[in-house]
């Protein structure tokens, strides 16, 4: 998985060290 934090309690939708770019990616992968 592209984003192990999405599993982490303290996952954040704009978790610290990721743009907004790069979190849309994650969420489209996460989607699929």
């Amino acid at each position: 998985m592209a984003a192990p934090r999405k599993s982490d309690p303290n996952w954040k939708p704009e978790p610290c060290g990721l743009s907004r770019a790069e979190l849309r990616k994650i969420v489209a992968d996460i989607l699929g």
